[in-house]
């Protein structure tokens, strides 16, 4: 049984899809329905109104208002009339045991509430046991073409965060998703699947029967069970994914292409709903490097269970990069952070953003005179050429000065106040 509203929700927004895959009306999107619930809620009235006797007075009432003219009358009512299609998608999905609950309902999922707002999807789709979604985990995401090395580090760590008392909250993809899913359930641990597409095959998967009867794995879309893939669904999708984790770990990326890469730039530049760490290996994808310039956190690679929880438990979501004139110029600091407890991560050490590591260790070293961009990265252990990307920041900022003939670095002169 879903509520009143939940069914309102449904016939404004779903695709109500029928086995043939072509939707009878065009739903409203995210943002058209958002705008509507809101002068509904204007007017005094809930969505699950518009099923009820109360819609002839409620179309009334917003007669005058901009969205409901956009949208047009003719469209909610052809929308509101997909009554018997409702009942026998329902009837189909319960077939599945697919459960279904709106953005309206207080069993929706607090974190996809609090985090996404009004981005949150109105409906979720979902098989197993739904309040796994509540607990939180660690995120792993990563490219979907990997070879079997990549694959078996993965199922290792979800492995070992089974064994932290983490669950695995991934996209249910190919590749470095599954991986990290599999070796979860393998442990006898828990997973959050967030799918973007086809929950109706995957509701019935053999690798999925067991665990889903155990209440250890959850799959959830928001999207209709039998919709395929779709770019813009995986992209929206990310979203959910590092909204329902504790931390995140992007195993393998491309650079500046890809839903793997825009879900974590997303992270780390506009949404930030949790740390995010980036796996430094030697089959890292070309884009591993470029999060970490962008704030994203090394992963330590931890070993043990108490290891890991001490990692997640002690990161920070990513911050809003600092203006360049605060970076902070710490000329007495007694000891500079270490750049390399991770020795796959060039200059990172797990706090703070990339450039202010940089930043404290580049100090240190000019305090003992001016260097070379080479002779720094030599005694910092990086590359050249990153280094020199990272000198030409400090230099644009003013924490370090550039001399010439020869080339070389040194830190500002002070000059008597």
């Amino acid at each position: 049984m879903i509520s009143e509203t939940t069914k309102a929700i449904l016939l404004l927004t779903g695709h109500l899809l029928d086995g043939s895959k072509n939707a009878s009306s065009s739903p409203l999107t995210l943002t058209k329905y958002n705008a509507l619930a809101r002068a509904l809620h204007k007017s005094g009235y809930e969505p699950g109104d518009l099923v009820t006797p109360k819609k002839t007075s409620i179309f009334d009432a917003l007669s005058n208002e901009p969205i409901f003219k956009k949208i047009g009358e003719e469209k909610i009512e052809a929308l509101l009339a997909r009554g018997l299609q409702l009942a026998n998608v329902l009837d189909k999905w319960a077939s599945r045991s697919i459960w279904v609950m709106s953005r309206a309902e207080s069993c929706y999922p607090k974190r996809l509430r609090k985090k996404l707002g009004n981005n949150a999807p109105p409906v979720i789709f979902g098989v197993g046991e739904p309040s796994l979604l509540e607990k939180g985990g660690l995120a792993v995401v990563g490219s979907r073409k990997v070879d079997d090395i990549i694959k078996a580090y993965v199922a290792e760590t979800g492995s070992l965060a089974s064994r932290a008392g983490y669950s695995i909250v991934s996209g249910a993809a190919r590749g470095i998703d599954s991986s990290a899913m599999g070796g979860a359930l393998e442990t006898g641990g828990s997973v959050i699947g967030i799918m973007a597409d086809s929950l109706w095959r995957a509701s019935v998967a053999a690798g999925n029967r067991t665990p889903i009867s155990q209440g250890r794995l959850v799959l959830i879309s928001a999207v209709d069970p039998s919709a395929g893939f779709n770019v813009g669904n995986a992209m929206q999708r990310n979203k959910s994914i590092y909204a329902l984790a504790d931390a995140a770990l992007v195993v393998r990326t491309d650079h500046n292409k890809g839903g793997t890469w825009n879900g974590a730039i997303e992270q780390l530049e506009k949404l930030r709903f949790c740390p995010v760490f980036v796996h430094g290996g030697e089959h890292q994808g070309d884009g591993n490097e470029a999060l970490l310039r962008k704030g994203a956190i090394c992963w330590p690679e931890p070993k043990m269970p108490d290891e890991l929880r001490a990692v997640i438990e002690k990161a920070e979501a990513p911050k809003p990069p600092p203006e360049q004139t605060d970076l902070p110029l710490n000329l007495n600091a007694e000891s500079p952070p270490v750049l390399k407890e991770t020795p796959e991560c060039d200059a990172i050490n797990g706090r703070g953003t990339i450039l202010e590591a940089v930043t404290d260790a580049v100090v240190k070293e000019l305090q003992q005179g001016a260097k070379t961009g080479k002779e720094i990265a030599e005694s910092l252990e990086v590359r050249p050429a990153q280094m020199n990307d990272w000198l030409a920041q400090l230099v644009e900022s003013g924490l370090v000065s550039k001399l010439n003939r020869p080339a070389r670095y040194s830190l500002p002169v002070q000059t008597a106040s």
